[in-house]
């Protein structure tokens, strides 16, 4: 049984966003992953490590895509997002497995997790403005 993690979930994600707004940086989630696919690499986890490199490249291809200017835009920005979210889960659980729940290593991948959920929110928080706010008229 794998082991069980720290949650993230609607509550974590907003404390993130009303209390450390500036944490939520594609960026930062960006170099928690380089960082954690180099110490994978060192440690012997090589397939861990091609999984970690992966995502990273897969997310600097976002955060060097142009900001969403219309409804198609944004649509696809948020898909892409929601892809990267659900590969950062599978990771997060297998760091844990090869380091331990308690590590280092699996705080920045829950960490670089929560960023990128963090910022699917805002970008959906865009989209509806963009959808029924004053933008969308």
């Amino acid at each position: 049984m794998p082991p069980r993690l720290r949650p993230v979930n609607a509550e974590t994600i907003s404390r993130r966003l009303e209390l450390r707004p500036d944490t939520v940086a594609l960026g930062a989630a960006k170099v928690s992953y380089d960082r954690l696919g180099q110490d994978a690499e060192t440690d012997g986890h090589t397939g861990l490590a091609t999984e970690v490199f992966e995502l990273a490249t897969d997310l600097q291809d976002l955060i060097d895509t142009p900001e969403p200017r219309g409804l198609v835009a944004s649509a696809r920005m948020i898909q892409d997002m929601d892809g990267l979210v659900l590969r950062a889960s599978d990771l997060r659980a297998n760091v844990a497995g090869a380091y331990d729940r308690f590590d280092s290593h699996t705080a920045w991948a829950t960490e670089a997790m929560e960023i990128l959920i963090a910022t699917v929110v805002k970008l959906e928080a865009a989209d509806l403005e963009l959808r029924t706010g004053t933008r969308a008229a």
